[in-house]
């Protein structure tokens, strides 16, 4: 199972969850529907982070995938949205006229409500900043790695062919020493010809000489 189909299982148990809740909380009152709508807004904060991490990975996958991926996030954004109007319907749903006349008139308690709402938003949100500047750094030292292993390639890579420079390098001179080699080797395979003619010359010389001797002595006789 893939990372993304773990999101999914996690998405639709919470939204099913945030769904049960939000059709339960205009049946309730005081304290326990205040806590009843805090914990649907850290559900909801739950699922926008799901959502999140989902769109990474559809961003991460391959061409093949990316497109199916994409819609079901986009239906994913739809389903949150519907589920943060319907908190924000139930929140004022099924109110009766004393407590509606209240909160018109901006009793303390519910002064008292709003700012710890308020405080209570801004600190998911500071949590939620801190868990995305948290991928941020992460996302940076990975980078920086991998800007790292691609130096030490590049050095690798420098050094290789330096290495290869100097073969070649070798390999001529090599190339060199054996053509020099190969020129002195018909210089001398040239002499060693010569000399045999010319000893083959003076062979036949004295050959004729010794004829012509023989030749001379039989005639006077």
């Amino acid at each position: 199972m893939s990372l993304f189909e773990n999101y999914e299982q996690h998405f639709s148990s919470l939204a099913t969850d945030i769904s049960h809740k939000i059709s339960r909380i205009p049946n309730l009152n005081g304290d326990e529907k205040k806590a009843a709508i805090k914990d649907c807004e850290r559900n909801l904060e739950d699922v926008k982070e799901l959502i999140e991490q989902m769109d990474l990975e559809a961003r991460d996958a391959p061409a093949s995938t990316r497109v199916g991926l994409t819609k079901k996030l986009n239906n994913y954004n739809s389903e949150y949205q519907t589920l943060e109007s319907n908190l924000r319907k139930s929140r004022v749903a099924l109110m009766d006229s004393a407590t509606a006349r209240t909160r018109l008139l901006g009793s303390d308690e519910d002064y008292y409500y709003t700012s710890e709402d308020q405080r209570a938003r801004l600190l998911e949100n500071s949590e939620r900043i801190e868990k995305s500047n948290n991928r941020l750094d992460d996302g940076l030292r990975i980078a920086l790695e991998t800007e790292q292993v691609g130096a030490d390639i590049m050095t690798n890579l420098e050094n290789d062919r330096e290495k290869i420079k100097r073969s070649r390098d070798r390999l001529r001179g090599i190339n060199q020493d054996l053509s020099k080699s190969n020129r002195v080797l018909q210089r001398m395979y040239r002499r060693a010809i010569q000399h045999k003619i010319v000893v083959a010359i003076i062979v036949l010389v004295i050959i004729g000489i010794i004829i012509l001797i023989i030749y001379f002595s039989v005639t006077k006789n």
